[in-house]
């Protein structure tokens, strides 16, 4: 029971709850709207519309710029409220996904307040250690043989290199760079082809070695120097676990919380009939 209580998941599930049950109080507790035929703007209203003034224009707005800017926001409300009755929001994608987003902002927002001790981000370091590794690097040399070379050509390329020839000299014509100084995978593989530096991963040292196969076709390759990852200590990556650590709660959050909120909706769905009518159409 005790290692129960201990799971962050758990615990993550009970806080969406909490917050779900906070934000029902919350609208309980609110005054009733007003009237749909009533307007206030509040001196803090106003206050607010001077502020976006002044961050547009470095200045505050005079009397008549104010007047303008009230005026403007009362046809706003004017016209949305109507927009409102006739039920234009209804449908449409964009007005949607907007509320959509404000709502999961509501629920995810919660994970920022979260502070974990340094057990628990250890504890995500060592389970995602591919995150937050320095990645190794490799120093090598390259020659390219082509799409599909014949058996005979791999044969000849690399008798010609273990006899000391200039890999420039040798292969097919490209582009490619014949050589690669400390190269990070994310350079290799964008020059290559993503896969290219995992494959020379597997390839012995000082040797020409392969065919190794890229975007562009086959390379024997030979690595002069390498890099092993460096898997770093969490007082030293401990802001980039905490930041990851925060976006994977605020996704489980944001879960629990749309879970509590569909258990308060009677949802009816077309059955599986109905469903295999849609896709087979």
């Amino acid at each position: 029971m005790a290692r129960i209580l201990r799971e962050p998941l758990l615990h993550f599930a009970v806080f969406a709850v909490i917050l779900f049950v906070v934000y029902a109080i919350r609208n309980d507790d609110a005054p009733p709207p007003p009237s749909q035929d009533a307007i206030l703007i509040s001196q803090d209203d106003a206050r607010a519309l001077a502020q976006q003034f002044a961050g547009v224009w470095n200045r505050q707005p005079v009397q008549e710029e104010l007047d303008t800017l009230i005026a403007s926001y009362v046809d706003e409300e004017v016209l949305v409220r109507e927009a409102l009755k006739l039920g234009l929001d209804r449908n449409d994608p964009v007005i949607r996904n907007r509320l959509r987003q404000k709502m999961m902002f509501l629920a995810e927002s919660e994970s920022q307040t979260l502070v974990p001790d340094d057990t628990v981000l250890e504890q995500y370091l060592q389970a995602n250690p591919e995150r937050f590794s320095n990645p190794g690097q490799i120093t090598f040399l390259q020659v390219y043989l082509g799409e599909t070379p014949s058996q005979e050509a791999v044969r000849r390329s690399r008798a010609l290199l273990a006899d000391g020839q200039d890999p420039a000299q040798v292969g097919a014509n490209t582009l490619l760079p014949v050589a690669m100084e400390a190269a990070l995978p994310q350079q290799v593989d964008r020059l290559f082809g993503t896969g290219f530096f995992e494959g020379m991963a597997q390839v012995a040292d000082t040797e020409w070695a392969g065919p190794i196969r890229s975007g562009y076709g086959l390379h024997l390759v030979r690595i002069t120097d390498r890099v092993a990852p460096l898997q770093p200590s969490l007082s030293e990556v401990r802001d980039d676990v905490l930041a990851d650590w925060r976006r994977e709660q605020s996704q489980i959050l944001a879960d629990a919380y749309l879970a509590a909120l569909r258990d308060t909706y009677d949802i009816a769905l077309p059955d599986t009939t109905q469903l295999q009518d849609i896709v087979t159409q």
